[in-house]
């Protein structure tokens, strides 16, 4: 049957990244079995290698950028309550992991790789 494989977060995979963006182009455009979901931030390096992958659909959430930012906004918001709720975080510490997360969600983008 199909394979499918996430990777997230793959602009921060610095160790032997064009290694594994071949592998990925080359698992491709050889097998209609395996499937790749990535999720990366809109880095030229990584784009330029995975154009080369067969039957590329590249969605693009800077597109839909207010959409987004809404839905991360409240996302991290829940999350974050949550958590000072279950850790008993200050109000102090709260903010701080809010300002830090709302600062860092931003230019988000996911590549789905349909190897045929």
């Amino acid at each position: 049957g199909t394979r499918y494989f996430v990777i997230d977060a793959l602009d921060v995979c610095f160790t032997d990244l064009p290694k594994l963006l071949d592998f990925i182009v080359q698992m491709s455009s050889t097998s209609s079995r395996v499937k790749w979901i990535m999720f990366s931030r809109s880095w030229l390096n990584i784009e330029e290698r995975l154009e080369r992958a067969k039957d590329e659909v590249r969605l693009s959430l800077e597109l839909n950028a207010d959409s987004v930012s809404t839905a991360v906004y409240f996302y991290i918001t829940h999350k974050v309550s949550r958590l000072e709720r279950e850790k008993k975080y200050s109000h102090q510490t709260k903010q701080a992991v809010l300002n830090y997360l709302y600062t860092n969600a931003n230019d988000t983008t996911c590549a789905c790789h349909d190897g045929r």
